[in-house]
């Protein structure tokens, strides 16, 4: 391809040894000019970088203008590249979503299979499915959730039943009670409830309160970051709590590990949904 005799002499000034040819006739030489740079080996065209970072910026801008009312810019920030993009903000932001949802389906199968397998071993250590009624087996702050949950069932017009009990219970009420507190009463001791038993398929040496604690611990954060809509994209770590999840769940029921195989999506979102959300973003605001 041949330089074009019309030259843009003040790209010729701004770039020293590149000359500039149209695109093509009746489009606009300040957007679409390309400059070349001439050797005795080749001769590369390049788009001219600053009109079309202009125009971008422009359209950028407009997208966030539109979403401000319903995200705010302090919200925003939280997502901005350290290069202060706005490309690469709306881009952070939108990739978070994907992220988080792509997360629901890992938290919501170890959240209740945690909860099913902690309900089952106490009824039936107890012998009575409503075993959180049972004196002084509570801390004052368990006992106040289960008042809570009792309330708000009654409120709804709803028989309250051990189950629907359970099941309005938080993900933060059964990690609690993997924790030291419960450790006599539910852990150590003859007198203690066997809750060891939710966890056979952890190897007998590993199958400790603290350790088991621990790492749902860590699932709760991730979980109450996702479910919070906290931005969860720059966590450098994300993989592993990923992997934190379904070895959580994996210790409970590997079966549901292989369900969660045949529809989670995490690992897809996480390596290629940066990209696609950027190219999607791009052809949207037609800079592409």
């Amino acid at each position: 391809m041949k330089p074009v005799k019309h030259l843009d002499e003040a790209w010729g000034k701004k770039y020293p040894g590149f000359v500039t040819c149209q695109r093509g006739r009746g489009e606009d030489p300040g957007e679409y000019a390309g400059k070349r740079k001439l050797d005795n080996k080749c001769c590369q065209v390049h788009l001219t970088t600053e009109p079309l970072r202009h125009r971008e910026r422009k359209l950028v801008d407009q997208f966030l203008i539109e979403l401000e009312p319903s995200i705010s810019l302090a919200r925003l920030k939280r997502y901005q590249s350290p290069t202060g993009d706005d490309l690469e903000t709306a881009v952070n932001y939108l990739w978070n979503v994907a992220l988080a949802e792509s997360l629901f389906c890992s938290l919501n199968a170890v959240e209740i299979a945690l909860r099913n397998a902690l309900h089952g071993t106490l009824t039936n250590h107890f012998g009575v499915p409503a075993w959180y009624e049972r004196p002084g087996l509570l801390e004052i702050k368990q006992a106040r959730d289960i008042t809570a949950v009792k309330k708000r069932i009654r409120e709804y017009g709803d028989p309250i039943t051990p189950d629907r009990a359970v099941s309005e219970l938080t993900f933060g009420f059964w990690v609690v009670i993997l924790s030291r507190p419960y450790d006599a009463r539910l852990w150590q001791g003859q007198n203690a409830a066997p809750l060891k038993n939710a966890f056979m398929r952890i190897p007998r040496q590993e199958r400790q309160r603290q350790t088991i604690h621990q790492q749902y611990t860590s699932i709760r954060e991730l979980r109450n970051r996702v479910f919070h809509y906290e931005p969860v994209f720059n966590d450098q770590h994300l993989a592993q709590r990923y992997g934190q999840i379904k070895h959580g769940l994996r210790w409970l029921n590997p079966r549901m590990v292989d369900c969660l195989e045949w529809y989670d999506r995490f690992p897809d979102v996480y390596h290629n949904g940066r990209t696609r959300v950027e190219s999607k973003l791009k052809a949207e605001l037609g800079i592409a």
